[in-house]
């Protein structure tokens, strides 16, 4: 598929206001770069770093280059702070972006950690990938519910999308034990590194999880205009995800392991954001009415050209609608006990989306 094509195939999203997580670095960047070239606000949702700001100074210089009139340009890439690796930290976030805008259109939860160690525990006390690519995200998404349906009920087309991971296919069943024990010599060894990738595919099953059941509550609860999708992105080796977070694997392994990923089986960075970009903005998922799917894109066998994207069915284990509804029980009460009983239920949606159940 050519650029042009890709992009005709994207709606003009002139007036709407996005949120990409991890906005700033690697596919969140290419995906910030899209949805303000196709004329959308977009709030790049990431921790304070030299970091993130050398990313936003890049987005807006991209996105200026495809203006003719480029004045106010630097206006469609904003910065909002959000550290999603404590649910309270996340959802006070939320708070704070609800004080500078009333409706938001579009919340793109791409950002995620990946082979963290078991040394230490979020400030939740979980594993950090669970925490981060899970819980976090569940934190700031939820308390944004409402302004979502706000922009929904204007537009009748409110999009959630979460970034996951083929690697979901790999996950066993979530071991909750697990995930709140610490191990302190944990990453030390080169024989930690299978430990580290099972539990990033089960971060990635939680997502799978936290798809399904809230869709399902979403369509349940008289809000089916807001359309939530998942997908993985593809394999963009690039990028920065993983990188030096186990003491075992020596910087120069990890980029030879990396360079011949890249060759092998990588696809460019700039391919990997399609998917969600397509999620986000394309007509074709209102007028089919998709809800709670996960997507994947497709590539030529041969020079991994980016031809299009489609949805993928659920593994048996992803479709457990036990395991499902255990997970939005862990992660419910988790929030409660983060921020407190009468925050979760001061937000009308999310009370909503509790009390009416999956099914």
């Amino acid at each position: 598929m050519k650029e042009q094509e890709f992009l005709d195939s994207i709606e003009n999203l002139s007036g709407k206001v996005a949120i990409v997580t991890g906005g700033a670095k690697g596919i969140g960047l290419e995906t910030t770069v899209y949805l303000a070239s196709k004329g959308a606000t977009v709030y790049v949702a990431a921790r304070k770093s030299e970091g993130t700001q050398a990313g936003i100074d890049e987005a807006r210089q991209r996105v200026k280059s495809l203006f003719s009139d480029s004045s106010n340009n630097d206006e469609k890439v904003k910065y909002h702070e959000l550290d999603l690796s404590s649910m309270q930290d996340a959802w006070r976030s939320a708070q704070k972006f609800k004080k500078i805008e009333r409706k938001l259109d579009i919340l793109i939860c791409n950002a995620g950690v990946s082979m963290t160690t078991l040394q230490a525990l979020s400030p939740d006390g979980y594993e950090q990938m669970f925490a981060v690519n899970h819980l976090g995200h569940f934190a700031f998404v939820t308390c944004l519910l409402d302004i979502i349906k706000d922009a929904a009920e204007d537009t009748q087309d409110g999009r959630i999308i979460f970034t996951g991971s083929d690697s979901y296919k790999s996950a066993k069943k979530l071991d909750y034990e697990k995930l709140v024990t610490a191990q302190p010599d944990d990453g030390k060894s080169l024989k930690d590194l299978g430990g580290a990738w099972m539990r990033y595919t089960e971060s990635k099953l939680a997502i799978v999880y936290s798809t399904i059941e809230f869709s399902n509550r979403l369509q349940n609860s008289d809000l089916p205009k807001i359309y939530l999708n998942a997908c993985h992105p593809g394999n963009a080796i690039g990028t920065t995800l993983g990188t030096g977070n186990q003491a075992s694997v020596s910087p120069t392994l990890e980029r030879a392991i990396r360079s011949l990923l890249s060759i092998t089986i990588g696809n460019s960075t700039k391919d990997s954001a399609k998917t969600q970009i397509y999620l986000a903005g394309s007509k074709t998922i209102k007028e089919k009415s998709i809800h709670g799917e996960n997507w994947q894109p497709y590539f030529s066998a041969f020079g991994k050209t980016y031809k299009g994207c489609g949805s993928q069915e659920y593994t048996p284990l992803g479709k457990d609608e036990g395991e499902r509804r255990k997970l939005w029980k862990v992660t419910v009460d988790a929030l409660k006990k983060a921020v407190g009983d009468n925050e979760v239920n001061s937000i009308e949606t999310l009370k909503k989306l509790i009390n009416e159940g999956s099914e």
